[in-house]
């Protein structure tokens, strides 16, 4: 049987035993590719509807048909490459691309895919180089949009970080995330309604030669204060002559974010507490690292964690000198924070953790995840929550009302920690002690805004389109509208 037939049969299968009913776009992709068979922009769409409707395994065996009946132009080998790393045929994808670069050798897209790739096979270097020398070549990526609009210009830092292929969440397809300290605008920024344009800056490109007097809003989006620290320097110069006040997150008020930094200034505030947190500077000796540590009052437990990280990637609990000094003694190339470890278990056994997003000076409660284990993190909500109505009921009640539920001198401390990181848009992480203290682990504009738990936890889902609105309505205030 040809490949049309195949799929022709498949989708008629399908749909009289009522699987997917009537797929219009799998219908007229189906109707694209019987009418021009040989037709390899045809069969790629063919597969790439296939995977979108959910039929991944599907769409797996017409890509890899495609690609071994081959593609005659650049552009066909680069949207096939898109294509078979989205739906994780990894080795066919970096062939499929490379053919296509051949070709179209500056194609941003395929050479971002390329790096993901590389990346993907340990080869961290030669990915970071290929997307650097990419942005360095072709930093500024416009939209054209209709007039009438606000123009906004999203800046951000590529230097040390790069793509890396996900899975999609609950899909068995994969996409591609810049990392390297960057927040993420998704489901804050509705670009029907704003013209954006994309800026990156790389440590070698001349800022001196942008000219940003046509944009209405500027959005700093280097987030981590630690992974951007290069940047900051660069966006700063860019903006010298920029209004301030059409800005969102200043980089001078970002830079100031680090864990180290927010430990002394945000520990100052009434019934608050940020765990004491140091630096190991690298190649430290045993006897600096306890001079730096126990020898400024800390003690066990502590938390060991490498800088520029985040949802509790390589924190450890160490619970003596030896497990300290050995812990530290592991090769990293961020280097390493030392942390005091609080319990902060309730009385019943379990621990909570609770996150705020600060828009515009406006409090948004976005969730309390309970769990069993101290590192809480967003995947932790389906350990115990799931099954848990006091957990699901607790959370709901502190989106609902979260003054109420936190009590007066725990509300106030957060408006406390708003004025004293003073951005346009960060988040805080915490919990609350036994002695109804604030205690702080993140406050940083670090923090995603996804709405991937909704569909367990319908309740979520007013309270993330509230902190999606109020973002919206900042920008657009910004921009004068």
């Amino acid at each position: 049987m040809s490949l049309i037939g195949y799929v022709s049969s498949y989708l008629s299968l399908l749909k009289t035993e009522g699987v997917i009913g009537v797929d219009s776009t799998l219908s007229q992709r189906l109707a694209d590719a019987k009418a021009n068979p040989l037709s390899s922009v045809q069969l790629i769409a063919l597969a790439k509807a296939l995977s979108r409707s959910g039929y991944v395994e599907r769409a797996k065996v017409h890509a890899t048909q495609v690609y071994r009946l081959g593609v005659s132009d650049g552009r066909s080998w680069l949207r096939l490459g898109d294509l078979l790393l989205r739906i994780g045929l990894f080795d066919l994808a970096e062939s499929a691309v490379r053919n296509g670069l051949t070709q179209k050798p500056g194609d941003i897209n395929g050479r971002r895919n390329l790096s993901v790739l590389l990346e993907r096979r340990g080869e961290i270097h030669e990915a970071q180089n290929l997307i650097r020398q990419t942005y360095l070549e072709q930093p500024i990526r416009t939209k054209s949009s209709p007039a009438g609009k606000p123009k906004l210009l999203r800046i951000r830092y590529l230097d040390g970080g790069a793509y890396q292929v996900r899975r999609t969440r609950g899909k068995k397809t994969y996409s591609k995330r810049l990392m390297g300290g960057t927040f993420q605008i998704a489901n804050f920024i509705d670009e029907s309604e704003v013209a954006i344009d994309l800026l990156t800056l790389t440590r070698d490109t001349d800022v001196k030669s942008f000219d940003l007097t046509s944009y209405e809003v500027v959005l700093n989006q280097l987030a981590c204060a630690d992974a951007c620290a290069p940047g900051f320097p660069l966006v700063e110069e860019l903006l010298t002559t920029y209004p301030s006040e059409k800005v969102i997150n200043h980089p001078s008020k970002v830079k100031l974010t680090t864990r180290e930094g927010n430990a002394e200034r945000l520990s100052v505030i009434s019934n608050a507490v940020f765990p004491k947190t140091v630096g190991i500077p690298e190649n430290s000796d045993d006897e600096s690292v306890l001079a730096l540590t126990l020898g400024q009052g800390m003690a066990f437990p502590l938390i060991v964690r490498e800088r520029e990280t985040h949802v509790g990637k390589s924190m450890v609990v160490v619970q003596s000198t030896q497990e300290l000094l050995d812990t530290l003694r592991q090769p990293s190339d961020r280097g390493y924070l030392v942390i005091q470890f609080y319990d902060l278990i309730k009385q019943d056994g379990l621990y909570d953790k609770y996150r705020v997003f600060f828009i515009n000076g406006q409090l948004y409660p976005i969730n309390r995840i309970v769990s069993d284990d101290w590192n809480i993190h967003g995947n932790k909500r389906y350990k115990l929550m799931l099954d848990s109505d006091t957990a699901k009921q607790g959370e709901q009640a502190f989106l609902e009302d979260p003054e109420s539920f936190l009590g007066e001198s725990v509300f106030n401390a957060l408006q406390d920690v708003r004025d004293t990181i003073d951005l346009e848009f960060f988040g805080v992480d915490f919990s609350v002690d036994k002695n109804e203290r604030l205690v702080l682990f993140e406050a940083n504009a670090s923090m995603r805004h996804a709405f991937e738990h909704v569909r367990k936890y319908p309740y979520l889902k007013p309270h993330l389109e509230a902190a999606s609105e109020g973002f919206r309505n900042m920008v657009m205030e910004k921009a004068g509208v």
